[in-house]
């Protein structure tokens, strides 16, 4: 008995310009919703010139909150952007793994309000953290994947290779420990939050930067 061929697992319904696309309509979406859970403050009228300072300075964690996440989110879509820049096939694999980034970067505008809201207290900071972890982890196993699976393109330079370990592994790695942090020391994870942040903008090395 012959047996039927086997399907390759490089079949997909969709090419990677088209994922890539959806993706990063989705980061866009997801950065959009994040002014959301800033409102207009409710000062009585005649009393707007007096208060309104006051009221301004009081949503500050809101804008800060907004702020590191929007920046975050404009991480997701740089890495994302650069690892589908390498990427010449997908399967149905990789669908999936990229549905699951965009359902944990669609819920960041939560964990967002909440750390505007009640920052002060360490479950906030947690959950924030992990949010902000899962999608790191998601966006490391999206290129682990593609580079397992030889999705890549096979003439992707050893520079990018660093590239990859450096801009996927550090931001995943402070996030990680800022969420731990955030479970004793509050402000401390809020640092490493911040950290994330800055992994961004460590310099390539130039090697990599002649490539890129």
């Amino acid at each position: 008995m012959v047996s039927s061929p086997k399907a390759p697992d490089t079949y997909s319904v969709v090419n990677p310009e088209t994922l890539s696309d959806f993706t990063n309509g989705i980061f866009g979406f997801a950065a959009t919703l994040l002014i959301v859970a800033i409102t207009l403050p409710d000062i009585p009228p005649g009393q707007e010139e007096a208060q309104l300072p006051n009221v301004l300075l009081r949503l500050w964690p809101y804008i800060a909150a907004y702020a590191l996440s929007f920046l975050n989110i404009c991480s997701y879509w740089r890495l994302h952007s650069f690892t589908f820049m390498h990427i010449n096939r997908i399967d149905n694999k990789l669908v999936v793994v990229t549905t699951l980034l965009l359902l944990s970067v669609t819920f960041l505008p939560f964990p967002t309000a909440l750390m505007g809201k009640y920052g002060r207290f360490p479950i906030t900071n947690c959950l924030y953290g992990a949010t902000l972890s899962l999608n790191y982890f998601f966006l490391f196993l999206t290129a682990f994947y593609a580079y397992k699976k030889k999705l890549l393109n096979p003439d992707i330079p050893f520079p990018v290779k660093l590239l990859f370990q450096q801009k996927l592994i550090l931001p995943l790695l402070a996030a990680l420990l800022g969420t731990g942090f955030s479970f004793f020391f509050p402000s401390l994870g809020l640092l490493f939050y911040a950290v994330v942040i800055l992994t961004h903008a460590i310099p390539f090395q130039h090697d990599v930067a002649k490539t890129v």
